[in-house]
């Protein structure tokens, strides 16, 4: 016989306090579950279930009944909202998790293993979007260090909403410094020493009215520029030196910037070719030295890149293809390192040494005549650069790195009497040149000399 009890939008229809009653009289009348079920349109399974799960020791009650199911419902909804918010953690935690020092000396090791991007977050557990974030932000010259590049991050989290009042004092610097030319990261980072963001100088900049007074001597490059073709002229370049070695032999290792010692040079001409200047660049420190030359006879440029030089220590050394690099067997056998030479019209493969040079041409402009050029004002600016902190470097200066790439004689303990002279003092280094110096002494017994080589 079939049933009438239920219908499928009763279904899954929840038993109420009349209903709970209505069982109770029902169970006392002996009544079974499927009759239940006619009588009050239920499913049988719903009825069995309410009585085994509400009734106390074999006795239905319907008040008992339904206080249980109203806190089985309170402890449900408390479950799901505690699970939620866990959830809800894990997800953020996972989401908005930001990479620690720790984190990056993890990378930093990957990385020199040479491990892919998805190898890397497979063994971390760090998505990939954010490892090549990471590695395309804080990455420095294409190298990944683990150190700079949690600087790096921290710096942006201090610019981001960092916003505060500047003092009268900190106005005046700023003053200053701008109306020389100094970019503003580099009063932030430097003259400031970070204590207000980069957004908050531009906007009293912008409030003084300085960036309209002062006429900054902008960069310009020409974007549109017609190609030409070098390949006539390629051959002709080539032509001029003899047994020149390409850039394409240097060891890759140079590109890097892991190792000092390696330089470029170059040269700056003046107005209607009357005054050149030779500079000489190391890659890594940015330690520049300036000569200044009447001419770029191949003789000259290469007397005042060995009397440059010779005092400091030198792998390799990078210039282009111009005639006045002539002789650079000569400097080869002197400085005892490697001469490499650019492509014919490929300035950038020496970037370093150009970038420099457009700094220098801050202070010797095109325009500017030999008259008014002066050693001491050539040895002044070269002191400036080399004191200027970079952003490269971590906020530091290239006459820190100086130890680095100079050579130092050592220490020689001399043990004289007194009012006894020592008449020469000759040093030999690398068999190259000599050193010569008179010293008197009348009150010391012992005497120490340390020798930097110029």
């Amino acid at each position: 016989m079939k049933s009438n009890y239920i219908s499928p939008s009763k279904k899954y229809e929840h038993i109420g306090k009349s209903h709970r009653y209505v069982i109770e009289v029902l169970l006392r009348l002996g009544k079974t579950n499927k009759k239940i079920a006619e009588i009050i349109k239920f499913s049988p399974s719903t009825i069995s279930r309410e009585i085994k799960r509400n009734s106390r020791y074999g006795v239905y009650n319907p008040k008992k009944a339904d206080r249980l199911s109203k806190n089985r419902k309170t402890s449900l909804a408390k479950n799901s909202k505690t699970e939620k918010k866990k959830h809800t953690q894990e997800s953020s935690s996972k989401k908005f998790q930001h990479l620690n020092i720790n984190y990056r000396y993890v990378i930093e090791i990957l990385l020199r293993i040479s491990l892919s991007i998805k190898q890397i977050s497979e063994n971390t557990g760090i998505s990939q979007s954010t490892i090549s974030r990471e590695i395309k932000r804080n990455s420095i010259d294409g190298f990944y260090d683990a150190k700079a590049a949690d600087e790096l991050s921290k710096w942006r989290e201090f610019s981001k909403n960092h916003y505060s009042v500047l003092s009268e004092k900190d106005k005046k610097r700023i003053r200053r410094k701008y109306k020389k030319g100094l970019p503003v990261e580099y009063i932030s980072c430097v003259v400031l020493k970070k204590r207000y963001s980069i957004n908050t100088i531009y906007y009293y900049l912008r409030s003084s009215g300085l960036i309209q007074k002062v006429k900054r001597k902008m960069r310009r490059f020409k974007t549109n520029r017609k190609s030409k073709k070098y390949s006539d002229r390629y051959e002709s370049v080539i032509g001029i030196i003899k047994n020149r070695v390409g850039i394409e032999n240097r060891d890759p290792i140079v590109n890097k910037n892991t190792e000092y010692c390696h330089w470029e040079a170059d040269l700056i001409v003046g107005k209607n070719y009357t005054w050149y200047m030779l500079v000489m660049l190391e890659r890594k420190s940015r330690y520049v030295i300036i000569k200044f030359l009447e001419n770029k006879d191949a003789k000259t440029v290469k007397n005042k890149i060995i009397n440059a030089l010779r005092s400091f220590r030198i792998k390799t050394l990078t210039v282009d293809n111009g005639p006045e690099f002539a002789f650079h067997k000569e400097i080869r056998e002197k400085l005892e390192c490697k001469v490499y030479f650019t492509k014919p019209f490929a300035g950038w493969q020496k970037g370093r040494v150009e970038n420099c040079n457009r700094l220098i041409r801050e202070y010797f402009p095109a325009t500017m005549l030999a008259k008014n050029i002066s050693q001491a004002k050539i040895e002044a600016v070269e002191i400036e650069l080399n004191k200027r902190y970079r952003k490269g470097l971590m906020w530091k200066a290239p006459i820190e790195f100086l130890s680095k790439i100079k050579k130092i004689v050592s220490i020689i303990f001399v043990v004289i009497k007194p009012n006894y002279r020592i008449i020469a003092l000759t040093i030999k280094i690398k068999k190259s040149f000599e050193l010569n110096r008179q010293h008197t002494s009348k009150q010391y017994k012992c005497m120490s000399f340390v020798f930097f080589i110029k």
